[in-house]
């Protein structure tokens, strides 16, 4: 399957491509079950892979990006690499509850 290029169902041929990302950072891309990849490939209409398992001393992870024509994949790239840049420690700080709550809470 990732070898040549598949024949789409509209006649058109369908392309793959992918994208190495560092272990450290997958997280930013797989955080809430892969909801993430689920959306953009729905968005895009490609499919999403990435690799289930990081070995002892894997420094990069894999992405694939299948089944889709030539110009939503690299949309689709490149909504991963701005994804990247997120700075998720700040999103994971903030707290959940509104502030009003959260006062009557503690």
């Amino acid at each position: 399957m990732w070898g040549s290029e598949q024949m789409g169902g509209r006649g058109k041929l369908l392309k793959h491509d992918a994208i190495q990302v560092p272990t450290q950072d997958i997280d930013k891309l797989i955080y809430r079950k892969s909801e993430f990849f689920v959306d953009l490939g729905n968005k895009f209409r490609v499919v999403i892979v990435h690799s289930k398992k990081a070995y002892a001393g894997q420094k990069n992870r894999e992405i694939v990006l299948f089944n889709g024509i030539e110009e939503n994949i690299e949309k689709a790239k490149d909504a991963i690499k701005e994804r990247l840049l997120v700075d998720f420690e700040v999103i994971r700080r903030q707290s959940s509850y509104p502030r009003t709550l959260r006062r009557r809470l503690w």
